[in-house]
């Protein structure tokens, strides 16, 4: 059975579709409503999604729940304690020394320059 779908674009990046067969939509103008009303009643639908959308963008989505499932802020987390510089290379060492597995980590130093060596490649006449 053939549909016609009304697609309309919504948020993020979403679209809303309403199908219906072109009987359920002779039916619906028989009974008085129009592709007008139809339209209208989308557009309800599409203002009700969007204000939801952007009142649950400002939901804290990582909160635990409690016993009755409600969701319970998030407690504010603790500072930070104040760290010297020669605490933060030894940190970062370490870091480097375990998830990239180096023996030995030494500073970076600008790379030499190039040697006067003309290439292979240099010499080609294109």
């Amino acid at each position: 059975m053939a549909e016609i779908e009304f697609t309309i674009p919504t948020v993020q990046y979403g679209n809303a579709k309403i199908r219906m067969t072109p009987e359920e939509l002779y039916d619906l103008s028989r009974k008085g409503i129009s592709l007008h009303d139809i339209g209208m009643k989308a557009s309800e639908f599409l203002v009700m999604i969007t204000e939801g959308f952007e009142a649950g963008k400002k939901i804290d989505w990582s909160a635990s729940r409690d016993v009755t499932g409600q969701y319970q802020e998030s407690p504010e987390p603790e500072p930070m304690p104040e760290r010297t510089p020669a605490q933060e290379a030894e940190e970062a060492e370490q870091t480097i020394k375990t998830m990239l597995g180096a023996t030995t980590v030494e500073p970076w130093t600008k790379t030499p320059a190039p040697s006067s060596t003309p290439k292979a490649w240099d010499n080609f006449d294109i």
